[in-house]
């Protein structure tokens, strides 16, 4: 895979994780994958298959904006080893524990 154009950030919002969106090309084919990886650390080392949140269908769609669920594919990986993070680390985790427990209060 070649990465044909820069690392783009969509959308960063001071306080929040930035996401960003790079275009590969593999096999003649353009994919347009994000993730949360900055490109420093994707051209340090490379872009693992865990770490691609998912692709968009299309780039810039005519019908409006790009990120909507009907133009983004999940990537399976990543949800699988996001999963296996909040598992292993969820429990020791003290902002992840309180953010549990006012979900849970805010049930009844």
């Amino acid at each position: 895979m070649d990465f044909k154009k820069e690392d783009r950030n969509p959308s960063h919002t001071p306080g929040e994780e930035a996401v960003y969106l790079y275009t590969v090309i593999d096999k003649d084919v353009e994919k347009h994958f994000l993730t949360f990886l900055p490109s420093a650390d994707v051209t340090k080392y490379g872009l693992p298959p865990e770490a691609i949140i998912g692709r968009l269908i299309e780039e810039m769609p005519v019908s409006g904006s790009p990120f909507t669920k009907e133009n983004f594919v999940v990537n399976n990986a990543f949800v699988d080893s996001l999963q296996d993070v909040v598992r292993r680390r969820g429990p020791e985790d003290p902002q992840l524990i309180g953010v549990a427990e006012l979900k849970m209060q805010n049930r009844d």
